[in-house]
């Protein structure tokens, strides 16, 4: 709760953000990988593959949300944005050949281009994907009706989530594969595309 109330009392609307700024960041959404092979290591020995199906709908919001955070030179900010598309029937996740249905994506970027950043390695953009599962109305982790419509406070059990630090390749990296509750650190075996 007090990492909301932050976000709220430092992030800032932006106002500035070109209608080529908006596009581009609706880009990065539309552009992220539509297959995946992963892999999870077993403590059994071997490995758990999981496949990952994405048939891409309309978007949840009409223009992806955008936040400045200023650091201390005024001039210098670091830009947040959020997008959510929904995915449309066939998009699924299937793990030890059960397909669990997915249904939107959610990403939230970091554009580190008004930064002042000096250093070559530091991305301009940092993608964070998640990918759930069973959540038709796109809104979220946190039951919007919790506690009074559910005792269950998270309403995602089985998700796939992913950072993106080269949006020119959508390369996945850091991946987990949360299972019924049970979040597994995953390996990319084969992208598909």
């Amino acid at each position: 709760m007090r990492m909301y109330l932050l976000s709220i009392v430092i992030g800032i609307v932006a106002t500035n953000v070109s209608a080529q700024e908006l596009k581009d960041y609706r880009e990065f959404t539309l552009a992220v990988r539509d297959t995946l092979t992963l892999g999870i290591p077993s403590t059994m020995g071997g490995t758990v593959t999981v496949e990952a199906k994405l048939i891409l709908g309309e978007p949840a919001i009409p223009t992806p949300a955008v936040f400045d955070f200023p650091l201390a030179d005024e001039s210098k900010f670091i830009r947040n944005f959020v997008d959510r598309i929904y995915l449309n029937d066939g998009s699924y996740l299937k793990i030890q050949g059960e397909e669990i249905p997915l249904t939107c994506i959610f990403l939230h970027g970091q554009d580190n281009r008004y930064s002042g950043k000096d250093d070559p390695l530091a991305p301009d953009f940092v993608l964070r994907v998640t990918i759930p599962a069973n959540d038709y109305s796109c809104v979220g982790p946190i039951n919007p009706g919790w506690p009074r419509t559910s005792e269950r406070r998270e309403l995602w059990d089985t998700s796939l989530s992913y950072v993106v630090r080269d949006p020119t390749i959508m390369l996945p990296a850091d991946i987990t594969v949360q299972y019924r509750r049970n979040i597994f650190a995953a390996y990319l075996m084969d992208l598909g595309n």
